[in-house]
């Protein structure tokens, strides 16, 4: 069982049960401070994707926010966290922001997608957008997002 942090029914009523699926430390405490300011019911940790994998499959939160240093393959390590329940919502926590990294998590099924200098209110509004069923990335990553779905539809060898 991963760690509470946020007791179940701490938080409000009906509020969301989130899973922090996050190594360092720092990170870690940003993610419980989000929780606290989305008001979620419910924080547990878990330090490693093993951990991680096996508490979204009990636990069925609302929300994960992954750290991708975590994981060798985040497309796959997306499509574990979904399939083991279908209203987890994913929030990608990466180190660079970088474009393939990125377009790797959005393809796995990731809702939002943040650099990790991301700061408690800016993750705690992307957690609340990511609920109400928005899509929640920074606007620099837009383009590269529209560049490949217009890549994609034009098919290999084609130029815009």
């Amino acid at each position: 069982m991963p760690t509470p942090y946020l007791a179940n029914g701490s938080g409000p009523a009906g509020g969301p049960t989130l899973l922090s699926v996050v190594a360092e430390d720092h990170l870690r405490a940003v993610v419980r401070q989000a929780a606290t300011e989305a008001r979620c019911r419910g924080c547990y940790e878990a330090l490693d994707l093993s951990a991680g994998l096996e508490a979204a499959a009990e636990l069925r939160p609302e929300l994960c926010v992954l750290d991708v240093t975590l994981v060798d393959d985040v497309t796959r390590a997306l499509q574990r966290v979904v399939s083991s329940s279908s209203r987890t919502r994913v929030v990608v926590i990466a180190a660079d922001g970088g474009d393939e990294g990125f377009l790797d998590a959005i393809a796995g099924g990731a809702r939002g997608y943040l650099t990790a200098d991301v700061a408690a209110p800016s993750l705690a509004r992307a957690l609340e957008e990511v609920l109400a069923d928005y899509v929640s990335v920074p606007r620099r990553l837009l383009g590269v997002l529209v560049d490949q779905v217009a890549a994609d539809r034009r098919g290999p060898g084609q130029q815009r």
